[in-house]
């Protein structure tokens, strides 16, 4: 190698290493909260299900989540988000998404605040409905992956 190179070499090395390390540390991180178009957020969302979820009404950013599968859980995808839209219109629209993806409604497990999705036995989804007084919905969705 020229002497320039070797000159060089860690101002190179260095960046690329800290990068490097700061993607593994991402991808390792247990439960975290992710924000749309972060490193974090193309690292550990994989779930093309909640990255396209739709979000009608939303009006605040809303927060991806990440859980590699600890102990007996399966590891899974989330989103947050606070949407000032009718609940009812958003539960019409969350099924007609996840019945096109080829999810089934799982009645058994919904009531009038949760939704339970099911695809081939290969991944699950809940959705989870918090109303405050003002008619704010706050919306947890999860995909778990069996």
């Amino acid at each position: 190698m020229s002497k320039k190179l070797i000159k060089y070499l860690p101002i190179i090395l260095v960046p690329a290493g800290c990068l490097i390390l700061y993607i593994i540390y991402l991808a390792l991180l247990g439960p975290s909260a992710i924000t749309n178009g972060s490193l974090g957020y193309y690292v550990n969302i994989r779930s093309s299900v909640i990255k396209n979820f739709p979000l009608p009404g939303k009006i605040e950013e809303e927060i991806y989540l990440s859980r590699g599968g600890e102990g007996t859980s399966p590891p899974s995808n989330g989103l947050n988000f606070k949407s000032n839209s009718n609940k009812d219109f958003l539960m019409k629209t969350f099924d007609q998404y996840l019945v096109n993806k080829g999810y089934k409604r799982l009645e058994k497990y919904s009531s009038d605040n949760e939704m339970y999705y099911e695809r081939e036995k290969i991944s699950t989804v809940d959705i989870v409905f918090q109303t405050t007084r003002e008619g704010i919905n706050g919306i947890y969705i999860n995909e778990s992956y069996d």
